[in-house]
């Protein structure tokens, strides 16, 4: 069953507009909390059809950062593992004018207990935040559904994903399918995993922010142009684009109904970014289409229940991938030491870490101070252990 957005919207709107004249004295954040909630939802029912058409035009006009970060991480190598504090963004914010924000945790090494940092935060200010839960594709490998199963029942509508961790899976992309959940895919440049992703699945809505590329990579970005022109179910956020012609390009080629405003905060300020989509001195519609509007349809295809259809295909990928480890493992076991840790590692990481040879070189000499004699288990979770501490 989808959620109904809309009666979520009208049910706290009332309150916020009846107390008006008086939000002014109240505190900074919590008077932003006042704002539309999409998270929980509850409060008293819309009574008369002008106050709904008021609410209405407020959520019409609703400002959405689809791409923040906030929590702790636990690598502490650089900021983007280390700290996302979610107090300074929240001010920049409100002060930008940005009604609502969706976050999700920094680089962590454990994703379930970070999701939960994340939900103690939307907690925190359940007016401003919608929360997504990250997911690490093959570390969480035969559990990212109970993962986002669980994210859901704290009221997170998407899923994160970056791909210098590992790229999405058939497991993950299932997950998302089964809840109709947005899934925000980092891609790190390497567009050409979109088609693959988009193909497969056109059915699940993929966000693919920094038009490809947080490191400025021309080729990355006029690709996703091209994937936002041809598939129906790929999106992008202009979070980190600093070649500003490019979002030029891809709404002129793909139009305002596929890109969305995004900031990566905190560690970008909201304003600035959010500036580079009034310089696009579109249309009114237009311009409301990416603050927020676009994020706004995608978030209420969500659903809160799983149909059974899609509950099997996720059991049957779920079993698949325990199975496709294990039978790595036992591979792997036959193998000279040197020889077993670069195939177990090369089945885990698979072309994520393979395209980065220093990396890989890095993550292997961590794997070559793990004992001969110890379970596979363990040499997974080394090269787990390894590859996040020397990548991330």
């Amino acid at each position: 069953m989808a959620y109904e957005l809309e009666d979520e919207l009208a049910a706290e709107l009332e309150d916020e507009l009846e107390d008006e004249g008086e939000l002014e004295d109240e505190d900074e954040l919590e008077d932003g909390d006042r704002d539309v909630n999409l998270v929980f939802g509850g409060g008293r029912k819309a009574r008369k059809s002008s106050r709904r058409s008021r609410i209405a035009e407020r959520v019409a006009s609703m400002i959405v950062d689809c791409h923040c970060h906030a929590g702790k991480g636990d690598r502490m190598t650089a900021p983007w593992n280390t700290d996302a504090p979610i107090e300074p963004y929240l001010r920049r914010a409100r002060r930008a004018g940005i009604d609502k924000t969706v976050v999700f945790a920094p680089f962590h090494s454990n994703y379930d207990e970070a999701n939960r940092q994340v939900a103690r935060i939307v907690a925190r200010f359940p007016g401003r935040l919608i929360g997504f839960a990250f997911v690490h594709a093959t570390r969480d490998a035969g559990r990212i559904f109970s993962m986002v199963e669980r994210a859901r029942k704290w009221g997170f509508r998407g899923i994160k994903s970056h791909g210098f961790q590992a790229m999405p899976t058939r497991e993950l992309c299932e997950a998302a399918r089964a809840f109709r959940m947005p899934l925000l895919a980092d891609v790190v440049g390497r567009a050409e995993v979109v088609d693959l992703l988009a193909s497969q699945f056109p059915d699940v809505n993929f966000i693919i922010p920094h038009l490809g590329s947080f490191a400025d990579d021309w080729r990355a970005h006029q690709r996703v142009i091209d994937q936002l022109v041809r598939y129906p179910n790929v999106y992008t956020d202009t979070s980190g684009v600093r070649r500003f012609d490019y979002i030029v390009e891809a709404i002129k080629r793909a139009g305002a109904r596929k890109v969305l405003f995004g900031s990566d905060g905190p560690w970008l300020h909201p304003g600035l970014e959010l500036h580079k989509v009034r310089l696009l001195r579109l249309p009114p519609d237009q311009e409301s289409l990416i603050l927020g509007g676009n994020i706004i349809r995608l978030l209420r295809q969500v659903r809160s229940e799983v149909d059974p259809k899609d509950m099997r295909r996720v059991r049957r990928e779920r079993s698949s991938s325990a199975t496709a480890g294990a039978q790595a493992m036992e591979a792997g076991s036959s193998l000279p030491p040197g020889t077993q840790v670069e195939h177990i590692c090369n089945h885990f990481v698979g072309m994520t870490l393979r395209n980065h040879a220093h990396d890989f070189l890095l993550a292997r000499a961590e794997l070559n101070t793990v004992a001969v004699g110890h379970a596979q288990q363990q040499v997974a979770r080394a090269i787990h252990l390894g590859i996040d501490q020397h990548l991330f």
